[in-house]
């Protein structure tokens, strides 16, 4: 059975399941996770949590096996320029413009791009020169990563979750 915590995306993760699982008394294994495999340093601050089932079926020759983990993203503290460069993204996906579009699909690719479509690099020259410099403060910061990085390990979590709902709101919808 894996006891690895998945690289789902933040928006099926579960708060109150891992309140309900603490209190409840059963066995349930905890892991940290920097972004990127990376070592967590000591005193890191949690950033995000959740909770899955790993489920392995019965088959003839064993019963249901199940396996409660409780994932805990820590910080990654990052470079300065990138925690700036992706406020500032940030800040800008929230708009209503051009620019504002442009920035949100690139922070959605990001996010899971499988499920929001990839960014399409020739949109940087719609952005304003500082927006293209700070999407390009990221592209760089995450090619030097020796794996993975994700968004909320940067401690953008919650502003990538409302990210995600105002985009699956405006895609259901039929709104652009």
């Amino acid at each position: 059975m894996s006891s690895e915590c998945p690289d789902a995306a933040l928006e099926n993760r579960a708060p109150d399941l891992l309140a309900r699982i603490i209190g409840s008394g059963r066995d349930f294994t905890i892991q940290v996770r920097g972004s990127g495999g990376t070592p967590v340093r000591s005193g890191a601050k949690i950033v995000d949590a959740y909770a899955y089932e790993w489920v392995l079926p019965a088959d003839g020759s064993r019963a249901e096996q199940r396996e409660t983990i409780v994932c805990l993203v820590a910080e990654d503290e990052g470079e300065p320029d990138v925690q700036a460069a992706l406020a500032r993204l940030f800040e800008v996906a929230f708009r209503h413009s051009g620019q504002s579009r442009i920035v949100a699909q690139f922070l959605l690719a990001w996010w899971n791009g499988g499920a929001w479509g990839g960014f399409v690099v020739s949109d940087l020259f719609r952005l304003d020169a500082d927006l293209a410099v700070d999407v390009g403060t990221v592209f760089k910061h995450l090619s030097q990563r020796s794996g993975a990085a994700y968004i909320d390990a940067y401690g953008f979590g919650p502003e990538m979750r409302q990210l995600v709902d105002r985009y699956r709101a405006q895609a259901d919808s039929g709104d652009d």
